[in-house]
């Protein structure tokens, strides 16, 4: 590839990506499905001299990091551009979609029609991972001089996920909906159960989510989860 600076590689990979996500017409079952589909698409452009997918960074590299979640991190993503490394985390938040699925390039015989993807129901524990994966990309970006900037992106036919959360829902400072969001990630109820080991945390800054519809990736009008939307912020 041709060597470019900053702006020119974030202007080229949000290019691409927003490429990928409009014209893709083909059902992605899951988050891994995208993943590897994503990531096969930015090798083959001839625009990047890398992509990895699961990059792995030690426990306690970053100690904001470590103080928040103690563990290792591994980046769904990283893109090498030049002598620039751009960490992009993905999130693929589903409703149910059944079809007629074709193996082996014929029809099954037995089953009619089955779930192919499924309802994700906790949507408190969706939300705040997509939020985490925000936070995790600007530590990334804080602590390596060769990360000029991160790529969040979320997919999702879950319209849950897209909603406004009521004021008093134990999630509400969590949201995804359209719109400007603050840097204050919280639980109204930390004590809860199901949450006492997700520390809230603060942006280094404000986010602007808005929702981009993508091309039909089923024509089934069985399936009433059958509209995609997506968000691609910069860190």
């Amino acid at each position: 590839m041709m060597e470019t600076g900053v702006n020119g590689l974030r202007d080229m990979l949000m290019n691409d990506i927003e490429q990928f996500m409009t014209t893709r017409s083909e059902l992605m079952f899951n988050e891994a499905d995208l993943q590897l589909n994503l990531a096969e698409s930015l090798r083959h452009n001839g625009h990047y001299n890398n992509v990895w997918l699961e990059y792995y960074l030690p426990k306690g590299e970053i100690p904001e990091y470590n103080r928040l979640w103690p563990s290792h991190m591994r980046v769904d993503m990283v893109v090498r551009g030049g002598r620039y490394y751009v960490p992009i985390e993905l999130k693929y938040k589903t409703a149910s979609i059944g079809r007629n699925l074709p193996r082996f390039g014929q029809q099954l015989i037995n089953v009619e029609r089955c779930e192919v993807m499924k309802d994700m129901v906790a949507r408190d524990l969706d939300l705040y991972d997509a939020w985490k994966d925000v936070r995790r990309l600007e530590l990334l970006t804080g602590h390596f001089s060769n990360i000029p900037f991160g790529v969040f992106l979320m997919l999702t036919n879950n319209r849950g996920h897209m909603s406004p959360q009521r004021p008093t829902s134990n999630q509400y400072r969590f949201c995804m909906a359209e719109g400007r969001h603050d840097r204050h990630r919280v639980w109204l109820s930390p004590d809860t159960p199901s949450v006492r080991n997700m520390p809230g945390f603060d942006l280094d800054r404000e986010y602007d989510i808005h929702w981009h519809p993508m091309p039909a990736m089923t024509d089934d009008a069985n399936d009433r989860n059958k509209e995609f939307f997506y968000t691609l912020l910069i860190i």
